[in-house]
């Protein structure tokens, strides 16, 4: 029928836009009128034929996720892209799925320029830290060069403690 064919050419276009963007460029979507539920059989991921919706994208794209094969940080920028942008219409377009798309990559790319920012600020900050451990090598150096001399004019208070390294000696007072 004409109109099966229109929408899946449109779920199938959509589907394609969303493997591209995720790199899973191997598993086959199918979409089939007497599917009920998404499943996967060995690469083949099949699913219901029904209009194109936020509900139907959501769907797919988890079950893309589960069966992906590798781990991919880009299925949360594609969810967030498909909930920010999509309506809850049951008649989306496949404009609509451009947009999220593209929205899913401005999240992405927005992410890693943050990261290369703060593995640089990182970088940065560990050279720092080798440059500060050198001055206070040196402040440590120059401390333990200093000697201390015992000097007999300083005069106490009587009935002061003088702390002392030894404990027994922290007994005797200074008249």
């Amino acid at each position: 029928d004409v109109g099966d064919k229109h929408l899946i050419g449109l779920l199938d276009a959509a589907v394609k836009k969303m493997l591209t963007f995720l790199g899973c460029r191997s598993l086959i979507v199918q979409f089939r009128r007497a599917v009920k539920v998404e499943f996967v059989y060995g690469q083949r991921i099949f699913v219901p034929a029904e209009p194109l919706s936020k509900r139907l994208l959501l769907r797919v794209s988890n079950v893309l996720m589960r069966n992906a094969g590798t781990p991919n940080d880009k299925f949360a920028y594609l969810m967030q892209g498909l909930c920010e942008t999509l309506s809850n219409r049951d008649d989306l377009r496949l404009q609509c799925v451009d947009i999220a798309v593209r929205r899913a990559n401005e999240l992405f790319q927005q992410t890693c320029v943050r990261q290369d920012a703060s593995s640089n600020e990182e970088n940065n900050i560990e050279g720092t830290r080798e440059q500060q451990t050198q001055p206070r090598k040196n402040l440590n150096d120059l401390l333990s060069s200093i000697k201390v001399q015992k000097t007999s004019n300083v005069r106490l208070i009587p009935g002061t403690h003088i702390p002392r390294e030894n404990p027994q000696d922290d007994t005797n007072e200074v008249s």
